[in-house]
């Protein structure tokens, strides 16, 4: 028989496994001479025409932007192909099961071994959403398990649409609403909150051998998802409070990637949280760009700075560091939603309290109940109220975050500032508003800050059903550029302001 080539490259073997949305085979890449995981994407027949060619499409666009991820915990996507009518994904073979097949084979996990899946899961998770990346189908059967319990994400480029649960125009329902969150459900709105419901399911189905909502049938079970509590788990132990703020109905109320970290550290028995991947090689703008996880009690999507192609721009801002997608990518703990760089130290911020309100240029006032935090790199200080988390997200950017509303405050840095601060947000807000649901621009304009050139971007934009409201505030300080990104909800911002005033009053510039 002829062997099957694909793009004339890749020579497919043998089948690993089929499902609702087409095949996956083992395959030989000829020019890299490695072996690949080459999954068929097939839309079932029932679907009409017209929607399985705007399926196509959404798919491709979203294993190219899977295909930037680049994390030790997600399955690589290499190349993404359409011939002949068909979509392919060439993604990275993993050899392990999945925990769906592990729970099969040797039956539910005990709780500390579970929780060391999920730390896998949720650092790719938290990596992901700094990228703006939401996986949309967290469940078993996506989930690989290596034999030092480091659960490995798959399926990324294509599970925004598998986790999508849309009704086609035939009644046929795509994804697994086993695992999909209540907000998939009701109007397939996805935000990173989604994703921890769906580590939390599969996290249930780890150690009952069941998922916590299935009934069998899809209609039932998205009803179950909806309106019913998942029935209390037998074998969970320490793991059960982990499980239950996770499987929260709305996801205001579930932890964030950070929280779910350390809740599931105490389970593993593994202590505090590691520190996130390296910094990402420097490029040239700072710039807002999707959001990264909610924090608790509210679905806040914050907006993290990107950093977009290489070399110095002129009329860029500040250059800057760009985030590797999804992959290290820190989220958790969004790859890991954190700070630095393996085995870095976590920033301190020393204590230096009192203080008075203003600020003169080349000054920092630290209200009364804030805390000062000095920037190891740059020097820079800046105070924040007691009680917020602080998470270096990398070399050169810091958030502050109030862990009750998601209010925050990032700062970023680069030490080779552009030449205009104007030019810079221009640029930036027409990329940002292309990107973004109801993004619109308030105003850009010049003005000065402490006695630095300066400019102020301010945006209104909408993520996970959340009316939010930014101002980015650039300025260059001789050697180094910075952005104040302050963010919170729409309707918090009247009575935010003293806070961000506070904020750029307590900042001192280095040197």
């Amino acid at each position: 028989m002829a062997e099957r080539r694909v793009a004339d490259r890749y020579v497919v073997r043998s089948l690993l496994g089929r499902g609702g949305m087409g095949a996956v085979w083992r395959a030989e890449d000829t020019v890299l001479r490695r072996e690949v995981a080459l999954k068929q994407v097939q839309p079932p027949a029932s679907v009409p025409e017209d929607e399985r060619t705007a399926m196509r499409s959404r798919i491709m666009r979203e294993a190219r932007a899977a295909a930037r991820l680049n994390h030790p915990g997600a399955a690589t996507v290499y190349d993404v192909i359409e011939e002949r009518g068909q979509v392919y994904i060439v993604m990275e073979l993993l050899r392990a099961p999945t925990l769906a097949d592990l729970v099969e084979r040797d039956g539910p996990l005990p709780p500390a071994r579970a929780a060391r899946v999920g730390l896998g899961v949720l650092d790719v998770l938290r990596a992901a959403h700094r990228r703006g990346i939401v996986h949309r189908a967290v469940k078993p059967s996506n989930v690989m398990v290596p034999p030092d319990d480091g659960g490995k994400l798959a399926d990324f480029g294509i599970a925004s649409l598998q986790g999508n649960p849309q009704i086609t125009s035939s009644g046929l329902i795509l994804g697994s609403p086993a695992y999909m969150s209540p907000e998939q459900a009701r109007d397939g709105a996805c935000g990173p909150a989604a994703d921890l419901w769906g580590l939390g399911a599969t996290l249930y189905f780890a150690v009952e051998g069941r998922g916590p909502f299935d009934r069998g049938r899809a209609l039932p079970t998205l009803t179950a998802v909806l309106h019913a509590d998942p029935p209390p788990p037998r074998n969970a132990g320490p793991l059960e409070p982990v499980l239950t703020s996770l499987l929260e109905k709305e996801p205001e109320r579930r932890p964030t990637g950070i929280r779910a970290e350390r809740m599931l550290r105490d389970v593993a028995g593994e202590g505090e949280p590691r520190p996130s991947q390296p910094p990402a090689p420097p490029a040239s703008v700072i710039s807002p760009d999707q959001p990264t996880e909610p924090d608790t009690h509210r679905p806040l999507p914050a907006v993290r700075a990107r950093r977009r192609a290489h070399g110095r721009r002129a009329g860029a801002l500040l250059g800057a560091a760009v985030l590797l997608v999804l992959a290290a990518v820190a989220v958790t703990g969004v790859g890991r939603d954190e700070p630095g760089r393996r085995g870095a130290e976590r920033p301190q911020a020393a204590p230096d309290r009192p203080g008075r309100p203003g600020g003169t240029p080349g000054t920092a006032a630290v209200p009364q109940g804030w805390t000062r935090y000095t920037d190891a790199a740059t020097g820079y200080r800046i105070a924040h109220p007691d009680g917020w988390d602080v998470e270096r997200l990398d070399d050169s950017r810091t958030d502050f975050r109030d862990p009750v509303t998601g209010t925050y405050l990032r700062v970023d840095w680069t030490d080779s500032p552009g030449d205009s601060p104007v030019a810079a947000w221009r640029s930036q807000s027409e990329a940002f508003g292309a990107e973004h649901a109801d993004y619109r621009e308030i105003r850009i304009t010049p003005t000065t800050y402490k006695g630095f050139d300066a400019a102020l971007w301010e945006y209104r934009y909408s993520e996970g059903g959340a009316e939010l409201r930014a101002a980015n505030l650039g300025f260059t300080t001789g050697d180094y550029g910075f952005a104040l990104n302050f963010q919170t909800r729409t309707g918090r911002w009247r009575a935010s302001q003293d806070l961000f005033a506070a904020f750029k009053d307590s900042f001192q510039a280095p040197g």
